[in-house]
């Protein structure tokens, strides 16, 4: 039996594996809708959480929306963080990302579907870019 692989994990994966992403947010990548409670003055960091979407009838495929936030001490940081997020995520194609050992998942496509819109976290008038992108990726992961 195949299992349907955590399409979460499989965005966390392929977003850290890009290390100019990741220097830029000091490896602050948080999959919550809210701000990490350690967190608790305007930084570099990016949160990501999924609004799910269909999967593909006649293939073991499906597309998914994640939206991101990013975030910075001020808003020209708060854009580069996205930036870095564009440059990582935008028109990916066919990427290999492992999951674990030995089992790695496809991601086939990735593009944006929203955004980027600087738009103050409400709460704490943190500075902050909103996008969103649409992720479709193979359901099951494969042996490497």
């Amino acid at each position: 039996m195949t299992t349907t692989i955590d399409a979460n994990l499989l965005i966390f994966k392929f977003l850290t594996a890009g290390t100019t992403l990741m220097t830029t947010v000091s490896n602050r990548l948080y999959g919550a809708p809210n701000i990490p409670p350690g967190i608790t003055a305007p930084c570099k960091f990016l949160l990501f959480f999924g609004d799910g979407g269909p999967s593909h009838p006649d293939v073991q495929m499906s597309t998914q929306r994640w939206n991101f936030h990013a975030y910075g001490e001020d808003q020209v940081e708060a854009q580069a963080v996205y930036r870095d997020l564009h440059d990582r995520l935008q028109r990916a194609w066919n990427q290999r990302v492992t999951l674990a050992a030995g089992s790695v998942a496809v991601l086939r496509t990735a593009n944006r579907a929203l955004g980027p819109l600087d738009l103050p976290e409400p709460i704490t008038n943190w500075p902050r870019v909103i996008a969103a992108y649409e992720v479709t990726f193979c359901e099951t992961a494969f042996t490497a």
